[in-house]
């Protein structure tokens, strides 16, 4: 690569990387708005209450599994959020020794919340952007995802990368290789648990 080169790198990967940043303190900083409490919730624990409206109920192991924390994490985690009546814990009707958790109505309104006061935000941040423009610049963007997964030499383990904006034709699983997280919570993959390492 020249210098141009370079200097051209440089300047997608600065772009980029500023770009992704202030999403996520949007995002962040959005939370704040759609949770009236003194202890606001913590983006990954929205993630997994989007993660749970996938679907009817995950295993605190197959949560544990996919945040990549212990099962005592993944148990606190969850407790944290039993306490504020947005999930709710019941035995599993398959093995009386496993907890399923399930997004209470609660939760469920708080994530309807948030994701519409974030969806104001940027249709009034990004228009100018036009609609025409936003398709072009998805499609460039999974073009350079997919660029990049090719780069990468283990594309295995757990994805979440959709974070709480969940596509069908998602790049990351379409590519298969990892694990998608939001095919586990929607049932469409089973984890055997004793079959993979633990966290």
């Amino acid at each position: 690569m020249n210098g141009n080169g370079q200097a051209m790198l440089d300047e997608f990967l600065g772009s980029a990387s500023v770009f992704s940043n202030t999403l996520t303190r949007l995002l962040d900083e959005h939370l704040a708005h759609a949770v009236d409490d003194e202890d606001p919730l913590t983006l990954p624990q929205v993630r997994l209450l989007g993660l749970l409206a996938r679907g009817d109920g995950m295993r605190i192991a197959d949560i544990a599994f996919l945040q990549c924390v212990s099962d005592a994490a993944a148990s606190r985690g969850v407790e944290r959020l039993v306490q504020r009546g947005l999930v709710s814990r019941t035995e599993s009707k398959e093995d009386r020794r496993m907890v399923e958790v399930r997004l209470t109505e609660e939760g469920r309104a708080l994530l309807k919340r948030y994701r519409g006061i974030v969806a104001r935000s940027l249709d009034g941040a990004l228009s100018g952007a036009g609609e025409d423009y936003l398709p072009q610049l998805t499609a460039v963007m999974d073009s350079l995802t997919t660029r990049l997964l090719d780069a990468i030499e283990d594309d295995s383990g757990v994805c979440f990368g959709c974070n709480l904006f969940f596509r069908e034709n998602c790049v990351m699983k379409q590519r298969g290789g990892r694990i998608c997280a939001c095919a586990v919570a929607a049932g469409e993959i089973k984890l055997a648990l004793d079959e993979l390492d633990s966290p």
